[in-house]
């Protein structure tokens, strides 16, 4: 039987009683002051003990389902407080919706369970013998009325009860970083325990001991999904175990736009280690997660832009230059989204702005392999046949004929993939169970991991990829045995194109390892416990993370460009040249990746298509 279902078994003979015989508090005409813990002289009112039920506090526990308002009960004649030990404080819990009671409680006056008893915090169980009820005020107002009772201290608490620590008061959740009140009902009051042989166990509610609203004070803290609570009441996260002062655990309400319901798994909230190495795992992810990879997106961002303007000096008037800014304009786009996302994590509280972050991370990525698709295919054309130039006064660059085909294919055909996608996370299709939603907020502000991320983004780059493949195959056939075998038609048209091809094969295995890398990380993570193979796939994020330094170094550094940076090293060292010399040279070389044709002989100009 599953531990969070189990009700509370008492030991107490049953009474037979019609109604609970509850003891009052205090004499008449006093009242319970919830400061002093004391009995005071109260005005004379029309306010009397009235111990009502509380329905949302018992579907919150999920309970039983109490349908009616009011409770039946008596009361003794012989009125007192409950006397107290010196393990045990004087507290009491409430029943009225108001900001001074610290708890709720109910009543069982149906005998449902075979005992009556009171119901403290869904943990404590109490026969009418072990508390009062009295009229409860607070600064002299009135303030419902109390079940006043004796408590363990809580250093003796724990000693006979698994102690745990709850990060919001009673009755709340996390919605992002704060507490507050559920929107929906079906909460689960006890996360799953398990014992030392990690085995599921069955125990009573009773055995433990809600302490609510009590998060890790003085530490830096952070969430984490994948966490076993021990039935030692210590938190087990990556194989560091955390004991009651290191942790909270607490239910995270997530909103299914498909069924338009809540859920509330449990979250556990910790303190980052100090020490990376005595803490293990947790640490390591947290340095990783929020500070290397950070940084190595800032990097790429850097080394973009970089290139954007060293491609934009040299081939700005090209088709396939033109057609290069657009792909390192998207990739620049997603780097810098993936920074904001980073750095204002708290979007997703927000669930437009999350769910427009995400479609906007997938967009620019989408359309950065499409761009190199297009770039593929523009090459894939170039070597199928050869034709004479046209009049080098017609259109170049993003004026150039093909230009507009081109970008309604890499900009068009992604804004297709997002509409589907917007669709399907507000889908009213949600009984279906076989379809595969985006699932964007539920973790993260964007597509959630697993199979959302496969269908609706990495299924779309596969087959460009291996197009782009197909592509190079054909490019290179004609190339080395095809048409440009023989050597024939201009050699700086020639020179030209295997400089564009070698170009696109560079930057196709550029975007296409770092795809490839994430997609590894990704497995290795699901088959094994992230753990354990935090190394590797640590290798594998920090080649995806700088993508844009490894386009920036397969588009910049060609043998040209290194075998001059190499000759300008050698001459500095040696002291032969001098820089102006050496760096007047350098400017005069042919250092682009598409030679100039401005300056080319006037023999038959071709071009292919």
């Amino acid at each position: 039987q599953d531990p969070l279902e189990v009700q509370f078994q008492l030991d107490t003979k049953a009474l037979d009683l019609k109604a609970p015989a509850l003891h009052k508090c205090c004499e008449n005409g006093f009242g319970f002051d919830i400061e002093t813990r004391q009995c005071i002289p109260v005005p004379d009112n029309e306010n009397q003990v009235d111990p009502r039920l509380d329905p949302s506090f018992l579907s919150f526990f999920d309970y039983v389902d109490y349908d009616y308002p009011e409770i039946n009960f008596q009361l003794h004649a012989d009125p007192h407080l409950p006397t107290c030990t010196d393990r045990e404080d004087l507290e009491y819990f409430g029943n009225a919706q108001n900001n001074h009671q610290q708890g709720q409680y109910a009543i069982d006056d149906k005998n449902l369970t075979g005992s009556h008893f009171i119901l403290m915090d869904a943990t404590t169980s109490m026969t009418y013998e072990e508390f009062c009820v009295e009229q409860a005020f607070f600064q002299g107002l009135f303030d419902g009325t109390a079940a006043v009772f004796c408590q363990t201290k809580l250093e003796f608490e724990c000693e006979n009860r698994t102690c745990i620590n709850f990060c919001c008061p009673f009755q709340q959740v996390f919605k992002g970083s704060e507490c507050w009140e559920p929107s929906g009902s079906n909460l689960v009051p006890l996360p799953i325990f398990k014992d030392d042989g990690i085995t599921e166990t069955e125990r009573r509610r009773s055995d433990f001991k809600f302490l609510p609203e009590r998060p890790p004070s003085g530490c830096k803290y952070f969430k984490y999904e994948d966490f076993i609570m021990l039935e030692t009441g210590e938190a087990r996260v990556y194989k560091v175990d955390y004991g009651l002062d290191k942790y909270c655990v607490e239910r995270e309400e997530i909103y299914d736009n498909q069924t338009g319901t809540y859920s509330y798994p449990f979250m556990i909230v910790v303190c980052q280690p100090e020490d990376a190495s005595s803490k293990g795992f947790l640490r390591y992810v947290d340095i990783l997660d929020f500070t290397i990879i950070p940084t190595l997106f800032v990097i790429s961002l850097i080394f973009l832009a970089l290139l954007f303007i060293h491609v934009y000096r040299r081939n700005r008037q090209k088709l396939f230059g033109v057609m290069t800014l657009c792909l390192i304009s998207m990739l620049f786009f997603f780097y810098l989204l993936l920074i904001i996302g980073k750095i204002f994590a708290s979007l997703r509280d927000y669930e437009g702005l999350c769910v427009l972050l995400a479609l906007l991370l997938q967009y620019s990525y989408l359309s950065a392999i499409f761009w190199l698709n297009a770039m593929g295919f523009d090459i894939w054309t170039t070597f199928r046949q050869m034709k004479t130039l046209p009049d080098p006064s017609h259109a170049t660059g993003w004026k150039h004929k093909k230009f507009k085909w081109y970008a309604l294919y890499s900009w068009g055909a992604p804004i297709l993939v997002v509409v589907v996608t917007i669709a399907m996370q507000y889908s009213p299709m949600a009984d279906d169970t076989h379809v595969v939603y985006p699932g964007i907020g539920k973790m993260r502000c964007f597509l959630d991991s697993g199979w959302p991320s496969v269908f609706y983004l990495h299924i779309i780059i596969l087959p460009l990829l291996i197009l782009n493949v197909l592509f190079f195959i054909s490019s290179t056939w004609n190339l080395c045995c095809g048409i440009w075998a023989d050597n024939s038609g201009d050699p700086m048209l020639r020179a030209q194109n295997k400089t564009k091809y070698t170009t696109v094969v560079k930057m196709f295995f550029a975007m296409g390892l770092t795809w490839i890398a994430e997609q590894v990380s990704f497995l290795l993570e699901t088959i094994y416990h992230p753990s354990e193979v935090k190394y590797v796939t640590t290798v594998f994020k920090i080649i995806n993370s700088l993508q844009g330094f490894t386009m920036f170094c397969v588009i910049y550094f060609d043998a040209k460009n290194i075998e001059k940076i190499s000759k300008i090293l050698n001459e500095s060292l040696r002291g032969h040249a001098s820089a102006s010399g050496g760096i007047g040279r350098a400017k005069n070389g042919p250092d682009e990746e598409m030679i100039e044709l401005k300056d080319a002989p006037k023999s038959p100009r071709f071009e292919m298509e």
